[in-house]
């Protein structure tokens, strides 16, 4: 790791010093004051995934037979508060270097200071608006540059190479509890059976958490034509996954993960499956805030995830939490959807689209809170009005 020592007379000229040595994606290690001013030490190439949670103690070498350790719960506490304080320091730096960046545009470049108001509308990172905004340097026409900069964002967004319901196999949807897995599933299936027919679509259910679960999934599989079948521990789903085998596509159905889930991310069903027909798929909604889904991406990036399932776009204000984090983590989208008809609502992800559509609740968003400024001006004219006469 790249460490290196700034010292300003105040925060502000320090921060500048970090970000033209080091660049706009370099992290705060630490912040303190000294005798002349401020002294920061700075990381250029920071990766938290190099700060992991061990799994398990190593076991004393002088022992004849060697027994596992036991975790410490105070260590691992101390490794998540650690984690968590390096990504609030991130953040502020991202917050703190593009308002920098923005003053600079303020005075010097009025469409790039447009474009950066323009795409925080969109709820993106501070880091992302200033590296997109940043690529229409010197374009003057605004309209141009945001085409570019959308175009930028589409670009980067990654999308799943590989269609699922054309190439088949083993399915497991996993997320956090609401996500809309059971939804999303039945969604999948009803695709499937319109194209291709109810024989090669089997249906498991391997929620034992959330009471319902199961019946559920089998109501939807009544009402598609085709099998669900319950798994009631790993064992049982492996088996399952065996005598399936002829089967062009098995969906599986897990529980929400908790946090131990997110500790061992082998606990989740299918993991330690060694078919290699096995892909996993990460639900999440577009209403989760960014440091939820952060938590979630960072907690599985070794997890080997095929492709996320955005849901629940109909009902959120904005796209860019969820761009943020799927961008920062290099997590692929699949699929999105945006109500809860399984016959309809279900689409393969188009980053153009997904971008597209982005800017629609954006400008959606903007206007509805000038209606609502405007209403309450309204108001109060007209309870001014009462007052006089």
């Amino acid at each position: 790791m790249q460490i290196k020592r700034f010292f300003a007379k105040d925060t502000h000229r320090a921060l500048r010093k970090v970000r033209e040595a080091m660049g706009p994606d370099a992290v705060i290690i630490s912040n303190r004051q000294v005798e002349d001013g401020v002294e920061i030490l700075a990381s250029g190439d920071y990766d938290d995934s190099r700060i992991d949670i061990p799994a398990q103690a190593d076991a004393p070498q002088a022992a004849a037979v060697a027994e596992p350790a036991r975790r410490d719960p105070d260590q691992d506490k101390v490794i998540r508060g650690m984690r968590e304080e390096i990504h609030q320091l991130k953040n502020l730096m991202e917050s703190q270097l593009g308002a920098m960046k923005v003053g600079q545009w303020a005075q010097h470049d009025e469409v790039r200071a447009h474009l950066f108001r323009q795409f925080s509308r969109l709820g993106l990172g501070a880091d992302l608006i200033t590296r997109f905004v940043s690529a229409t340097a010197g374009e003057k026409d605004l309209v141009v540059a945001s085409r570019k900069a959308l175009a930028l964002l589409a670009k980067k967004l990654k999308i799943t190479d590989r269609d699922l319901l054309e190439e088949g196999g083993v399915a497991v949807l996993i997320g956090p509890t609401g996500a809309g897995k059971t939804t999303t599933i039945a969604k999948l299936a009803a695709r499937f059976v319109m194209e291709q027919g109810a024989d090669g679509v089997v249906m498991i259910s391997a929620d034992n958490r959330r009471i319902g679960a199961h019946e559920q999934l089998l109501a939807f599989g009544k009402l598609l034509g085709i099998p669900v079948l319950h798994a009631r521990e790993p064992r049982e789903l492996d088996s399952m996954l065996a005598a399936l085998a002829d089967k062009k596509l098995v969906l599986v159905d897990s529980a929400g993960m908790d946090q131990a889930d997110l500790q061992n991310p082998g606990r989740l069903p299918g993991f330690n499956n060694r078919s290699g027909d096995v892909r996993h798929y990460l639900v999440l909604p577009a209403t989760m805030q960014r440091v939820a889904m952060d938590r979630i991406l960072s907690a599985l990036r070794k997890a080997g995830i095929a492709g996320c399932i955005l849901t629940k776009v109909d009902e959120a204000a904005a796209l860019g939490d969820a761009f943020t984090s799927l961008l920062r983590h290099r997590v692929p989208v699949a699929y999105w959807t945006d109500g809860q008809r399984i016959e309809k609502d279900l689409y393969r992800a188009d980053a153009g689209d997904l971008v597209s559509r982005a800017v629609r609740l954006s400008k959606a968003r903007h206007v509805n809170k000038d209606d609502r400024l405007m209403l309450a001006m309204l108001k109060s004219a007209g309870a001014a009005t009462e007052l006089r006469h």
